[in-house]
């Protein structure tokens, strides 16, 4: 995302995240993934949530508008298990952090900011 993504004060916050696995291989469907979603510093009071999700791309993360008051933006932390196709596959523990800047604007209309994972850049998008 942009530095400073514009969006509304009103309503929730939705992070899409889309993991573009490596070619050959898929998320492990027996180990669930884990994101830690918590506020970037700001004039507002440090908070997080932690949860465990069924392993699936793409996803939603709801961040709640009441969580939004005084953060300059959220930080996603996401941990999951790609294994490679076929017989006797190799599976790998891998992460993700996306630092999301926010500006809180009432003309802003979206409310759905895209995270992606792109396995063949070591950067997030």
């Amino acid at each position: 995302p942009s530095p400073g993504t514009a969006v509304s004060g009103d309503g929730d916050l939705s992070l899409r995240v889309e993991l573009q696995l490596a070619k050959g291989f898929k998320l492990n469907p027996e180990a669930k993934m884990t994101y830690l979603l918590e506020s970037l510093p700001g004039n507002g009071t440090p908070w997080s949530e932690k949860k465990t999700i069924e392993p699936r791309s793409p996803f939603s993360v709801v961040v709640p508008a009441a969580r939004l008051g005084g953060a300059s933006g959220v930080r996603l932390s996401l941990v999951y298990y790609e294994c490679s196709e076929g017989v006797g596959g190799v599976c790998r523990v891998k992460s993700r952090v996306w630092d999301v800047p926010l500006k809180i604007d009432a003309a802003a209309k979206g409310r759905t900011i895209p995270l992606r994972a792109d396995a063949a850049l070591t950067q997030n998008k």
